[in-house]
């Protein structure tokens, strides 16, 4: 079976199952939608190769297999979000998933366009005390690589809760069902937060990380990288492909005591793997700490959890190696706009006194 047959007997499974008056309304709707939307376009990119009055290059250029592979993952990614969020437990919701899945793992596997788009991370779980108290139910965090779309799953580690039990998911909420009485409870509403170190678990931490690795600006500005070598750092400024300057420094204790309630303060406990905005012109960084019970290990291209946290971080990394260029850099944007408001009022107002 070729990848298009595959993924038009996956588009038809589907669409079958959403046309089947057991399914509810509102559930057939949404999946029949999206579906008759993803014909359109196939059919107009269709009507654009096959059109003798479109120009040659451009029907050279257009490609329906190719367009198909490549929008299988937008595709999918809309569908799984509206599975996910209606408010359906019904087996044929169900059956649409699986049937969605399998095809993204089929798909993942044999077509390298589609494999980024549809790849997920898990960014974080939560681990509860299951109803008998013998075993415990895991709250899972997914997250997709192309995608605005996260999602949560649970499942029951405990075989006497699972003979009872069953695991309903649908976007943030995480719900145990009786299947007997149809009596539900739900067991998570939320986005999973770490908390910030306590004072008294910071003085109890090692005095220095066993794995510091930082890397942080812009590609037409400046680069900083700072890596922890035995009880030294080696720090470098790079501005383009010139190292700028190179350093060894010691920080002592108490530097690094400092750094450590510095990030603290920031929310990287809580960033994810990887920020992606999908061009790599622009700024990078990257993270890597093991420090004790701690590891923060998180990367971005021109994204970020967000501009004030990121600023945070990187001024504390800067002040551990006591480099302050970024704030004489800053300085100097200050003091660039403070000259160019006086030139201006000096230009409304000749004659004003300074």
């Amino acid at each position: 079976m070729t990848l298009l047959d595959g993924i038009n007997q996956v588009i038809n499974d589907i669409t079958m199952l959403a046309s089947d008056t057991d399914t509810p309304l509102t559930l057939r709707n949404k999946v029949l939608t999206l579906i008759d939307d993803r014909n359109k376009e196939i059919s107009a990119i269709k009507k654009v190769a096959s059109d003798a009055n479109t120009a040659l290059e451009i029907r050279n250029l257009v490609s329906v297999e190719r367009y198909i592979l490549d929008g299988f993952a937008s595709f999918y990614w809309r569908l799984f979000e509206q599975l996910n969020l209606v408010d359906d437990v019904s087996t044929r919701r169900e059956e649409m998933l699986t049937r969605l899945k399998e095809a993204k793992d089929f798909v993942g596997k044999n077509a390298d366009c589609c494999d980024q788009g549809l790849s997920v991370e898990t960014v974080d779980f939560k681990r509860l005390s299951c109803k008998c108290g013998q075993g415990g139910i895991v709250i899972v965090y997914y997250r997709s690589y192309q995608s605005n779309y996260f999602w949560y799953e649970g499942r029951i580690e405990c075989k006497e809760c699972d003979k009872k039990y069953k695991i309903s998911h649908r976007d943030k909420i995480v719900t145990l069902v009786n299947p007997l009485t149809s009596k539900s409870e739900t067991l998570f509403d939320g986005k999973i937060k770490h908390r910030a170190l306590t004072r008294k678990a910071i003085d109890n931490m090692p005095l220095q990380p066993t794995v510091l690795k930082i890397e942080f600006g812009g590609a037409l500005g400046t680069i900083h990288e700072i890596v922890k070598e035995d009880s030294t750092i080696r720090h470098k400024v790079i501005h383009g492909p010139t190292i700028e300057k190179e350093e060894l420094i010691t920080p002592s204790n108490d530097d690094w005591k400092r750094f450590l309630i510095a990030i603290n303060k920031t929310q990287i406990r809580n960033w994810r793997r990887t920020y992606w905005m999908g061009i790599t012109d622009g700024y990078a960084w990257e993270v890597h700490i093991e420090w004790g019970n701690q590891a923060y290990i998180s990367e971005g291209y021109n994204d970020c959890y967000n501009e004030r946290d990121y600023d945070k971080f990187c001024k504390a990394a800067l002040e551990l190696v006591g480099d302050d260029s970024e704030e004489r850099e800053e300085e100097d944007r200050r003091t660039q706009r403070l000259e160019l408001v006086l030139r201006e009022l000096r230009k409304e107002n000749p004659n004003r006194a300074e």
